[in-house]
């Protein structure tokens, strides 16, 4: 899968001086709480604090089977 990143996040990780796929990764991993005692070949490894239940709380918020409902209905 290849997506276009906005220059808001871009510019975003680039004050922080990091790179987007390291944070999109990370976030992916909270979410679905993805760990591992190793560093994992694709990257994937969640921070195991509790970051991964606040990406969690912010992934069901977003609700995401709402909008494919409206979707549906366009």
């Amino acid at each position: 899968m290849t997506i276009s990143l906005p220059n808001e996040f871009l510019e975003l990780c680039d004050s922080d001086r990091t790179e987007p796929e390291r944070v999109l990764r990370q976030f992916i991993a909270d979410v679905c709480e993805i760990s591992s005692w190793t560093p994992r070949a694709d990257g994937y490894t969640s921070t195991g604090s509790d970051a991964g239940s606040l990406a969690r709380d912010y992934y069901d918020r977003v609700d995401h089977r709402k909008w494919r409902r409206e979707q549906k209905n366009l």
